[in-house]
């Protein structure tokens, strides 16, 4: 089953903008953040939510000589 990943942009009455992932753990919540940077501007105050500390699952492979 494919989890579901958002990314939810935000922009207060002030025009600052918020980015908040879901569904996305450990730190590459924090390398897709990355590629916001470059239209958006520098990250300036970042919030890890518990997402970020939850260790992601990863399909491994083992080869074995025969």
């Amino acid at each position: 089953m494919a989890v579901k990943v958002e990314i939810v942009v935000t922009i207060d009455d002030e025009g600052n903008i918020h980015l908040k992932t879901h569904g996305i753990k450990g730190d590459k919540c924090m390398k897709e953040l990355k590629s916001f940077e470059k239209e958006l501007g520098k990250m300036e105050d970042v919030q890890k939510s518990s997402e970020y500390y939850e260790k992601q699952k990863q399909r491994s492979s083992v080869k074995t000589k025969k």
